[in-house]
Formats: structure tokens, C-alpha cells, sequence
């Protein structure tokens, strides 16, 4: 009897501890709950001229930003293009512009700061936009505007990570007009764009099938230009010469929209060069952008561009002395005709394309 007693003694205590338990637990876990932010609500709409979309967030409880993302019609994924850091009213819009004809979706997170973390909302619900405005209209628009450019110009063409700040988005991309001649501009990124090898890997390379020359084709290509952008770069053949000094062969020429210059585009007066390769030239001095050096490319004060900034050096697809080396111009604006290994690091990026000026 009294062991009966106790059993049911200690169940009714255990019972009375798991409720006293539940009761201070479930305040606690309310009180976490209470740090996300709610599901934002989001609308979508096109401009008049079909080339951009503004996105509008309603005010959202506990946010004090949001992450917006967006996905086009030809795109495989959502990528992040903006983060807004406030709640102001004028701070839950932004428009996208420069858009082309296609059907783009968007979603949003709200998110707020809890104890140094970032605590994010669940994803809004999808909404989507067509824009029906030719992508031939915006071509017309763009070609425009280029057209009347000359050699030493420059234009913003693109987009592209610059200043190592992911959370505001890409930045556009600055060129250097090379060549004008009525029917295509021949450009030069600005600023060195980003760290990468010729070749990911030692071995007997060219530029037809090397590392860089994917990328710059593919994923640098497919990052930094919208589809209107895309439709005026020209597919060109590309001549690979060899290296006279050392007679190294060049490779076969190649099909590319977006590349680097050669040991002969660089020493083209034409183009704003000085013809001698060994002159310490200011014209083919660059900087590197945050991003690029922050990836890794190298660069020093002993030179400076003509507007003060720290110079880099950058990939010539050109052979270098030996079939596992490619030239590049150094950070005082000359050029190394021995070249360095293909899988030589610290070296920035410089891409080169064609605009088509035909509408």
C-alpha cells in the first residue's frame, strides 16, 4: 500500500514539474520567435518604357531591411541584386533598369539584427513581371549613345563586383574605347575586373584552350551583361599569333565574344599604345577594382595611372617564351615578351570585346 503511495506521489510531482517546465519554456520560446522578421509582401511593375521594374515592399514587422532577388526567364536560379538597410518608406523600393524583353520573377527576405546575427524572414511569395518591349528598341537606344565614341573614350557597358561589397549589388563596368570604325566599338575594361589564371593548371597551353578563356566566355559573360547588352557583342575570330622572339606557336584562332588583347593590339598606336613594348607606357597601366584585389591580384606603389591609383599587372593571351607561359603587361606599363607560367598567380584581368553599331 504505501509503495503504491509512493509511485502515484512521485507521478503527481513529475507531472506538476513538467507543466511548471512548459509554462516558463513557452514564454521563452515565444519571445525568440518574436525576433524574425514577418513574411514580407511585395508587388512588381514595369516601367513605360519596358526596360526596367520597380519592386515595392509593404512595411513589415520587425524588418529592418531586405534582401531582394530576382530570376529571368533564362536564368537557372534566384540571384541577389539589392539589399535595402532600412524600413523608411522611401527605403522598401527599387527599381531594376536596363532591362530587356523577358519575363523576370522576383522574391524578397525581410531580416533584422538580433545579437550581432542576422535573422532572416521566410521568403515572400513570388511575383512575377513580363516586359513585352522589344529587346531591339533598347538595342537602338544603347547604339545611340556609342556611336558617336572615339579612341580614348570612355563608356560604362555592363555590370560587375567592384567595390567588395556584395550586400549594394554589381557596379558598371567603365571601357576604354580602342577603336571606332562606324560599325563596332573595340573596348577595354578600365580597371583590371578580377583574379584569375590563364590556366588553372601547369601545362602546354594556348589561348584556344585554356582556363581563362571559358570564363571570360561563359561565366564572366553570362555575369555582366543583361540579354540587350549580350545581343550587341560581337562573336569575332580571333587571331592568335605566335611569339616571334622565341617562336612559340599561337595556337589556333578562335571564336570568342569576350577576350583579352594580344602583344600586337597592345603596341597599336592606333589604339593609344606606345609601339615600343619595353616603354614603361601609362596608357597601358592599370588598377585593379577592391573586388579584383581582394580575390587576390597583386599591385604596388611604385607606379601609379594617370589618376593616382596603385597598378596591377594583367594576361596578354599572347605565347610566352615557352609553350606553358603567356605574356602580361607589368605594373609599369611594360611588356614581358618571356611571359610567365600559365598557372602564375597575382594576375588581374583585363577583358577586351566588340559592340555592334548596326541597329
Amino acid at each position: 500500500m504505501k509503495k503504491d503511495l509512493s509511485t502515484k506521489l512521485f507521478k503527481t510531482l513529475l507531472a506538476l514539474c513538467l507543466a511548471f517546465g512548459m509554462a516558463v519554456l513557452m514564454p521563452l520560446t515565444g519571445t525568440q520567435a518574436a525576433t524574425k522578421p514577418a513574411r514580407p509582401v511585395i508587388s512588381v511593375k514595369s516601367a513605360d518604357d519596358g526596360t526596367a521594374i520597380k519592386v515595392t515592399i509593404s512595411a513589415t514587422e520587425r524588418a529592418e531591411g531586405y534582401f531582394i532577388y530576382i530570376k529571368s526567364d533564362t536564368d537557372t536560379k534566384y540571384k541577389k541584386i539589392k539589399t535595402l538597410k532600412n524600413d523608411g518608406t522611401a527605403e522598401r523600393s527599387y527599381t531594376i533598369k536596363n532591362l530587356s524583353a523577358g519575363t523576370y520573377s522576383f522574391k524578397v527576405k525581410a531580416y533584422r539584427k538580433n545579437k550581432g546575427k542576422t535573422v532572416k524572414s521566410t521568403y515572400s511569395k513570388v511575383k512575377t513581371v513580363t516586359l513585352e518591349i522589344a529587346v531591339d528598341e533598347g538595342r537602338a537606344t544603347l547604339i545611340s549613345e556609342l556611336s558617336n565614341l572615339k579612341t580614348g573614350d570612355t563608356l560604362t557597358f555592363g555590370s560587375y563586383e567592384q567595390d567588395n561589397n556584395l550586400d549594394n549589388g554589381k557596379e558598371p563596368i567603365e571601357w576604354i574605347v580602342l577603336s571606332n570604325d562606324n560599325d563596332e566599338l573595340l573596348v577595354l575594361s578600365k580597371y583590371a575586373l578580377d583574379h584569375k589564371k590563364y590556366n588553372e593548371t601547369y601545362d602546354r597551353m594556348t589561348w584556344a584552350n585554356c582556363t581563362l578563356r571559358k570564363w571570360l566566355n561563359d561565366d564572366f559573360y553570362n555575369a555582366a551583361f543583361s540579354n540587350t547588352e549580350k545581343g550587341l557583342i560581337t562573336t569575332k575570330t580571333i587571331i592568335n599569333n605566335g611569339n616571334t622572339k622565341y617562336g612559340t606557336e599561337g595556337g589556333k584562332d578562335t571564336q570568342d565574344k569576350v577576350f583579352p588583347l594580344s602583344y600586337e593590339d597592345i603596341i597599336n598606336t592606333a589604339y593609344g599604345f606606345n609601339s615600343n613594348r619595353s616603354e614603361y607606357d601609362t596608357a597601358r597601366r592599370c588598377a585593379a577594382t577592391e573586388y579584383a584585389h581582394a580575390q587576390g591580384v597583386w599591385q604596388r606603389g611604385e607606379y601609379l595611372t594617370v589618376e593616382g591609383k596603385y597598378t596591377c599587372w594583367w594576361w596578354l593571351r599572347s605565347p610566352g617564351a615557352d609553350p606553358d607561359s603567356a605574356l602580361f603587361v607589368d605594373d609599369g606599363g611594360n611588356i614581358y615578351v618571356s611571359g610567365d607560367f600559365v598557372n602564375f598567380s597575382n594576375v588581374g584581368v583585363r577583358p577586351a570585346l566588340y559592340i555592334d553599331l548596326n541597329p
